[in-house]
């Protein structure tokens, strides 16, 4: 199981927990209840944790919303490590100097807060809706040549793809573009589905093009734990660990054996 790779081709990994909100017939979206409580708890342990830097993406106290709503971010850091927090929604991410051991912590330590300090409100508790565990990976024109997506999946992947010849490549000003995705149901974690996702895509700053490949696990409704379950914080440390497991298998059999070499 890959741990770290020296040289990675990662751009981003997330962890992004969700609970369940409520919804009724005089407001429109689901809300959640407890979210300006949880906000001023979570705010007061990100800051312990280095975390005291922060903005708002949208009104501080708004219950409105399955998005994110405060960012945290370590003093002086431009970007990564970060923590954000939202009605419903809490999510750890991490850049280029991800560790795994390091990121499970800071992911279970931000959630385990969540989870302990949740208000204990009438008819609405805490109960999970959703866990995800996603990477994103981004590999540029240079690693096998060219960042034609038929020709990345037949010389960097061990998957094969084909399409009819349409005009002769000849013809066209520019290589092909596109999108391949797929998904299957996983044995382990229980309930979850493994999902890749490969898209063309341009670096933000220079435009050169690349092929993205977002890799992910994530829960089913109804199949993670439940708030009444012993040990909480060791159910998701296993949750995380079999994700974990998944996509790290599936991105070691997935690329060729030759350009997963060049991330070592």
């Amino acid at each position: 199981m890959i741990k770290k790779l020296p040289k990675p081709p990662l751009t981003e990994v997330v962890f992004e927990m969700r609970w369940k909100m409520l919804t009724n017939d005089t407001i429109p979206f689901p809300y959640d209840p407890s979210y300006p409580q949880l906000l001023d708890t979570f705010s007061k342990y990100a800051a312990a944790k280095g975390f005291v830097d922060q903005e708002d993406t949208q009104a501080p106290y708004s219950i409105l919303a399955l998005q994110i709503a405060r960012r945290f971010q370590q003093k002086d850091s431009k970007s990564f490590p970060l923590l954000q927090i939202g009605p419903g929604l809490y999510a750890a991410n991490e850049s280029v100097n991800y560790d795994w051991d390091a990121f499970k912590k800071m992911a279970i330590d931000g959630a385990s807060v969540i989870e302990s300090s949740f208000p204990k409100l009438d008819a609405f508790g805490f109960n999970l809706d959703r866990l995800e565990l996603r990477y994103i990976d981004t590999f540029d024109e240079d690693l096998i040549g060219t960042a034609d997506l038929l020709d990345f999946m037949n010389k960097a992947t061990t998957a094969s793809v084909s399409i009819p010849e349409l005009v002769g490549k000849d013809r066209l000003k520019s290589k092909y573009r596109g999108r391949i995705f797929f998904e299957a149901d996983a044995k382990k974690p229980s309930g979850s589905v493994l999902s890749i996702d490969l898209i063309s895509a341009a670096r933000k700053k220079s435009g050169s093009a690349v092929i993205r490949m977002t890799t992910k696990v994530f829960s089913r409704e109804d199949t993670v734990f439940p708030k009444s379950s012993k040990r909480w914080s060791q159910k998701l440390d296993d949750w995380l660990e079999d994700a974990h497991h998944l996509t790290s298998t599936s991105f070691r059999r997935f690329v060729r054996p030759e350009v997963y070499e060049k991330f070592q």
